[in-house]
């Protein structure tokens, strides 16, 4: 298992104050986040969604949150994690973009 923390910050011009959502989502292996009260944390298979609004989430990642990253048993590379944010349509044109995170290498 491997942790890390975060300190990512998010923009949206148009968001509002509607809920984003941020997807991590790994090509081999699981993601985890520890949940809080600010913003929601659910799972999709190995992949990891938060939500909340663009401020909820900007606090949440701000704060150094506890993201754990589990290999497949055995593993030994690299891995890339895509990032998805979505800003689940609300004002705006467009509805979210894809950001690459980049590799974890174990």
């Amino acid at each position: 298992m491997q942790r890390w923390t975060s300190l990512a910050s998010l923009a949206d011009i148009d968001a509002a104050t509607g809920d984003l959502t941020v997807t991590l989502n790994p090509a081999s292996g699981s993601i985890a986040a520890v949940s809080d009260t600010i913003v929601t944390v659910g799972s999709n298979g190995n992949a990891v969604t938060i939500s909340g609004s663009l401020a909820e989430l900007n606090s949440y990642f701000g704060s150094g949150p506890e993201i754990t990253f589990t290999p497949t048993a055995n593993f030994n590379g690299a891995v890339d994690i895509d990032v998805t944010v979505n800003d689940n349509g609300n004002t705006g044109a467009g509805s979210g973009n894809d950001v690459p995170l980049g590799t974890i290498v174990m």
